[in-house]
């Protein structure tokens, strides 16, 4: 057996695969880990599910090709407590790319984007599926990145008035808003709707119709952020609270040792 991946080299390995001993590798991944690292056989490389799990696998070279064997397999350690669902309102150009990728870094569940009275010009079908399967590449990379094993559901656009009617799926709702709390999250939240403004921030009507739906404000300060500078703050405050498992683990050092199963 080949020594333990130290080199914390990535690959994603789809759920329905994952949960073999032996699988053949995502044309993708086998590219990236043998043409581009030109990793061995033999080689340990670390497998994600994208729903919590995460695995040692050993690259192994057969006569059929490339596979994947299982050496262990385990849930994640480092995973946020709260599951956040990020609604974030449209912006102009690329803009939302980029707080999508800081997003998915920091630990959001699921990621909507949202039309609100401020949105820029709504795409057209054809747009807004090509920006899904753009926004589905770049939360790909960004787990990477954040050595994470959750892939966030790239969910489709929404108005803000139609995502209302699902705020019974979530213990808890936040709206950014200048005026609101600093720290409004409740001790016994565990899903949670961040809703974040498009630039220019949502009307004062939409902030009301939003807390009459029992909804709480989130202020993250007095200086005026940029709609995909907000993501982030926000998303800095929610998960790193007393508790989160990154946070204990960041202090309590390295994951503990992995159990073995061959």
């Amino acid at each position: 057996m080949g020594k333990r991946d130290t080199k914390n080299r990535f690959c994603f390995v789809p759920p329905e695969e994952f949960c073999k001993d032996r699988f053949p590798l995502p044309p993708d991944e086998l590219h990236h880990l043998v043409r581009v690292l030109r990793l061995p056989s033999g080689s340990i490389v670390t497998g994600v599910n994208g729903i919590g799990q995460i695995a040692s696998i050993r690259l192994d070279l057969t006569e059929d090709g490339w596979v994947g064997v299982v050496i262990d397999r385990r849930d994640s350690e480092r995973e946020p407590r709260l599951q956040v669902t990020l609604a974030a309102g449209l912006l102009k150009g690329n803009e939302l790319d980029g707080a999508l990728e800081r997003a998915v870094e920091m630990g959001i569940t699921a990621f909507i984007p949202m039309v609100a009275e401020r949105s820029v010009a709504v795409p057209s079908p054809e747009r807004e599926e090509h920006r899904r399967k753009r926004w589905g590449r770049i939360a790909l990379s960004a787990m990477k990145v954040a050595r994470a094993a959750r892939l966030p559901e790239i969910k489709p656009m929404v108005s803000l008035r139609a995502l209302l009617d699902r705020v019974d799926d979530f213990d808890q709702v936040l709206i950014g808003d200048p005026g609101g709390e600093k720290n409004p999250i409740r001790g016994d939240a565990r899903t949670v709707l961040l809703l974040i403004g498009p630039e220019g921030g949502f009307t004062a009507e939409e902030i009301e119709l939003v807390l009459s739906r029992g909804a709480s404000s989130f202020s993250l300060g007095p200086r005026n952020l940029r709609a995909s500078t907000a993501s982030t703050a926000a998303l800095a405050r929610l998960l790193c609270l007393p508790g989160d498992p990154e946070k204990d683990r960041l202090r309590d050092g390295p994951e503990k040792k992995e159990n073995t199963n061959h």
